[in-house]
């Protein structure tokens, strides 16, 4: 696999990972809140916190789904 590298648009820190899985475990450990939740505990509760800040719609239930949806509302950038 390859590793990519990904910008987040929230504080603009980045993030390499070689699968969606990797990543949103990355995503996961480096919140204060959420280092001890289950993967699809954060993923469903980032999502219903992205709703409610901004109504955009994140799907939870794959990990490849939901960066896809990441990437598609802005809060991932990939990195060339």
């Amino acid at each position: 696999m390859m590793i990519q590298k990904y910008i987040l648009a929230d504080d603009g820190s980045s993030m390499e990972a070689a699968t969606p899985l990797e990543l949103v475990r990355k995503l996961r450990d480096s919140g204060k809140f959420t280092r001890d939740e289950m993967l699809d505990e954060y993923m469903e509760g980032f999502a219903k916190r992205q709703f409610e800040y901004s109504g955009a719609e994140i799907r939870t239930d794959t990990t490849e789904n939901f960066v896809a949806d990441l990437l598609r509302i802005g809060f991932l950038t990939v990195v060339d």
